[in-house]
C-alpha cells in the first residue's frame, strides 16, 4: 500500500501523516499485528524551545527532526505527527 493518497492530507510543518491518516493506517496494519510495531518518541520539555528561544526555532527543529526519523525508517513503515 502506499501513502500517496495521503499527500494533501499531511501536516504542513514537518510533511508527515496527520493523525486521522495514522489511525486509518494502524487500523489497516493492526490485520496483521504479529507483524507491527510502533515507537513513540516524545522531545522532553520541548516547550523550554518555544519559551526561551522562539517558536521559529521548535518549528525547525520539528521539521529536522522528522526529516531525520523518517530517513531512518523502512519505505514500508510510516511516521506521523
Amino acid at each position: 500500500m502506499t501513502f500517496d493518497v495521503f499527500s494533501g492530507q499531511r501536516d504542513a510543518l514537518t510533511n508527515l501523516l496527520g493523525r486521522g491518516q495514522f489511525l486509518f493506517v494502524v487500523s489497516q496494519r493492526m490485520k496483521d499485528a504479529s507483524r507491527s510495531a510502533m515507537i513513540v518518541v516524545n522531545l522532553d520539555r520541548f516547550r523550554l524551545v518555544n519559551a526561551n528561544l522562539s517558536f521559529a526555532d521548535g518549528d525547525a527543529i520539528l521539521r529536522s527532526t522528522a526529516v531525520r526519523i523518517s530517513r531512518r525508517i523502512p519505505e514500508t513503515a510510516v511516521a506521523s505527527r
